[in-house]
């Protein structure tokens, strides 16, 4: 038989009653999975009842009208866990990310405080790259899942990237960092957030994601035959709540929308991503005089036009 790190079951309706094994299971996520030989069942698989967790995901307010419940598995009692665990995400009931977005803050700010200890012996060169790998490659990690994530915690990430940016330029604990920031090219968090989304979604349309992440995607003119000035734009699935509203599908559809043609036209992800940072750099350098505090962040760069080549 198969050996698992773990194993987690979601399930996302009928809750509160008794479960069948049929319709017990919505989603199943086998992670790291190492079969020693032979083929393994489904049974076999949940053999080991120590590794299964069950997460029960809903809105926030029918989390409150929720009794508590179990279910048995293989003669294994389950109940409901606050947190699990998913290729390195901290996932919770109501998918607001607090409890990932926490351990990531503070694992980001132990490194870096352990770099501030040395930089004095490294070169400004080899301290960006010490940085950008031990503590930007676990803040951005899986950023697309969790972008939808609450203003708070994204002010936690950003204080991340304040210290960071302070260590690099040698500036105190109350000095401005917003010119540094600037002057190292670095978008802040929430910007850097939508770039990685638009950049997914630059991947959804060119077909080089997964078949189940590109065909969540519908142009206007393939839901109806009515010729609009919009109807080569994206067609904005129907979420009638703030929750739905959250899910990749209509918020990336949205961004996407609102991007300029001329960056939506390149093909080269790579070339589509440095033209739109460069975007977003531009009109966070004028937002003071063109912007108020009225509009979003996710919609400054709307407003932005530019030369940009169809190829890379």
């Amino acid at each position: 038989m198969g050996r698992f790190n773990y194993i987690q079951l979601y399930n996302t309706n009928n809750i509160g009653q008794q479960f069948t094994w049929n319709g017990f299971l919505r989603l199943v996520s086998l992670t790291t999975l190492n079969q020693s030989s032979g083929s393994t069942t489904l049974a076999e698989l949940f053999l080991v009842s120590s590794c299964a967790k069950v997460l029960a995901v809903k809105v926030p307010q029918l989390l409150q009208k929720l009794s508590s419940f179990s279910t048995t598995l293989l003669d294994k009692e389950l109940t409901p866990v606050p947190v699990v665990k998913d290729l390195g995400v901290l996932l919770d009931t109501c998918l607001s990310y607090n409890k990932h977005i926490t351990k990531t803050a503070s694992n980001c700010l132990f490194k870096l405080q352990q770099i501030n200890r040395i930089k004095h012996l490294l070169d400004r060169k080899t301290l960006l790259l010490v940085i950008n790998s031990f503590v930007f490659s676990k803040l951005q990690y899986c950023s697309t899942v969790w972008s939808n994530t609450s203003n708070r915690n994204i002010d936690k990430l950003q204080k991340v990237q304040n210290f960071a940016g302070r260590i690099i330029l040698g500036l105190r604990k109350y000095d401005h960092i917003s010119d540094g920031l600037r002057s190292l090219k670095w978008l802040p968090i929430r910007e850097k957030l939508i770039l990685n989304d638009a950049t997914m979604m630059h991947k959804c349309i060119n077909k080089l994601v997964p078949d189940y992440l590109a065909d969540i995607l519908k142009l206007r003119s393939q839901v109806h035959n009515r010729q609009t000035r919009l109807s080569g734009a994206l067609d904005i699935p129907l979420r009638r709540l703030s929750t739905g509203q959250r899910s990749f599908a209509f918020r990336g559809v949205k961004l996407w929308n609102s991007l300029n043609d001329n960056l939506k036209c390149l093909k080269c992800p790579k070339n589509f991503r440095r033209h739109l940072a460069s975007v977003l750099l531009g009109t966070l350098a004028v937002k003071s005089e063109n912007l108020n505090g009225c509009y979003s962040t996710a919609m400054r760069y709307t407003w932005a036009t530019g030369n940009y080549t169809k190829n890379c």
